[in-house]
């Protein structure tokens, strides 16, 4: 009700009549003294909410720093973490490339070994190659020469039976008849107790030729 009085009285118009100036001057008196009294009201609700309001902005100042106090300790640290995890990304990375190097250096060299286990069994398998043709050709050698081995065989077979042929005619010729006596000349060099006991098998007696004639003889059958 105050307020409401108070606001008609600020917005009676100029020349207006209104109801308390028709009123005696107590009842005036006593109107000026609610007047004052709410307007004295409304400077303290004003003031009361002015303070309010200040509070509030404290607050929020408060928060906001505290917000931003924490949002630049979060950059802080996350700066430190990214740091950190970048030179540990590095000392990977660095890790990584000299392993890489590593890695090509041995790949290399493994290429390189490769290339000569290649070469050498090349070589190898020429060479391989060349003993097999020289074992065909030794293979064929030897057959060939089994082949002359046998012919050869059969040849000293047949010379064989020849000389032995040979030998039994020669042996009816080498009984000599000289004086009433058969003498057995042998081509073989012997002692006397082998020529004697030639001569027992033969049927006949070793002897000692003392006759000068028979010596004759005997140097002539020997072509002397």
């Amino acid at each position: 009700m105050v307020l409401k009085n108070l606001m008609q009285s600020v917005h009676k118009q100029p020349g207006e009549q209104t109801p308390s100036d028709s009123c005696t001057p107590d009842v005036r008196e006593n109107k000026r003294g609610v007047a004052s009294g709410a307007s004295f009201t409304y400077m303290e609700l004003q003031g009361g909410s002015v303070s309010v309001k200040n509070r509030k902005h404290r607050a929020a100042e408060v928060c906001l720093c505290l917000l931003c106090f924490l949002l630049l300790i979060a950059v802080i640290v996350l700066c430190v973490c990214f740091t950190t995890e970048r030179k540990q990304l590095l000392t990977h990375i660095s890790n990584l490339t000299e392993k890489r190097e590593q890695i090509l250096s041995e790949n290399e060299q493994i290429l390189n070994h490769n290339n000569n286990l290649t070469e050498e069994r090349e070589r190898i398998l020429n060479h391989s190659n060349i003993l097999t043709k020289e074992k065909e050709q030794i293979l064929d050698q030897s057959n060939i020469l089994k082949e002359e081995i046998e012919q050869i065989k059969n040849k000293l077979s047949e010379l064989q039976r020849d000389l032995d042929k040979q030998d039994q005619q020669a042996d009816n010729f080498k009984w000599i008849y000289y004086n009433f006596s058969f003498y057995y000349i042998s081509p073989e060099w012997k002692s006397w107790s082998d020529s004697r006991r030639d001569c027992q098998q033969r049927g006949a007696d070793l002897v000692i030729v003392n006759s000068q004639k028979e010596q004759v003889l005997e140097l002539s059958t020997h072509g002397l």
